[in-house]
């Protein structure tokens, strides 16, 4: 039998934006691997809701 193979899985954390040097607001575990180098998208709820009325 052969090595356990490596499972790659990434976590997210939120921080809170007014004080970046306390814990995460919540870590967020996922069962996939996020590619280095993803990128965010930050928006409003008024943006998100304008968005929505659209589609």
């Amino acid at each position: 039998m052969g090595p356990t193979p490596t499972i790659e899985r990434s976590e997210v954390m939120i921080q809170d934006a007014q004080d970046f040097t306390a814990a995460p607001v919540v870590k967020i575990k996922l069962n996939h691997r996020v590619p280095l180098g993803f990128r965010e998208t930050w928006s409003s709820a008024a943006e998100l809701d304008a968005a929505l009325r659209k589609s």
